[in-house]
C-alpha cells in the first residue's frame, strides 16, 4: 500500500489494521521535552490504530515521520505532557489512540504513516 490521503482520513493495509491521523493543531513542548532544537512551531497529531485483523498488534510497529518544508520534521517527546512512544498491545476489533507531536520548521507538514513495513500513506 502506498498513497496519500487528507488528514483526518484512514488507511488500512491488507492484514485489516488501519491507521488514521488527525489534522495538525499548534502544540507548545514543557521546558524539559527533547527534539525540540530544529523548530520553533511545533504541531500535535492524535494518530488512532484500528485493528482489523485476527491476532493481537503491537502499537510499536506503527512508524510515522513527518517532512516540513523542504525539511525533516523532528519528533518531539515531551513525558511532562504526555507525549511518548505507543508501545501497547492492541487486540483484534479494539483501537488505540495516542498524540504525536512534530517540529514544524516549513509553512506546511505532511505526516507519513506505515505499519509493519507494509508500505507508507502520507497524509497532508
Amino acid at each position: 500500500m502506498s498513497g496519500a490521503e487528507k488528514f483526518g482520513a484512514t488507511a488500512t493495509w491488507p492484514d485489516g489494521v488501519s491507521l488514521s491521523v488527525s489534522a495538525p493543531k499548534p502544540f507548545k513542548p514543557s521546558e524539559s521535552a527533547a527534539g525540540v532544537e530544529s523548530a520553533k512551531k511545533f504541531v500535535v497529531v492524535e494518530v488512532t490504530l484500528k485493528n482489523g485483523s485476527k491476532a493481537p498488534v503491537e502499537s510499536s510497529m506503527a512508524s510515522l515521520r513527518a517532512t516540513s518544508g523542504d525539511q525533516e520534521a523532528e519528533s518531539v517527546f515531551d513525558s511532562a505532557k504526555g507525549i511518548e512512544m505507543s508501545s501497547s498491545r492492541v487486540l483484534p476489533g479494539k483501537s488505540l489512540k495516542w498524540r504525536q507531536v512534530f517540529g514544524q520548521p516549513g509553512s506546511d507538514i505532511a505526516v507519513t504513516a506505515d505499519w509493519n513495513w507494509q508500505g507508507p500513506v502520507t497524509f497532508q
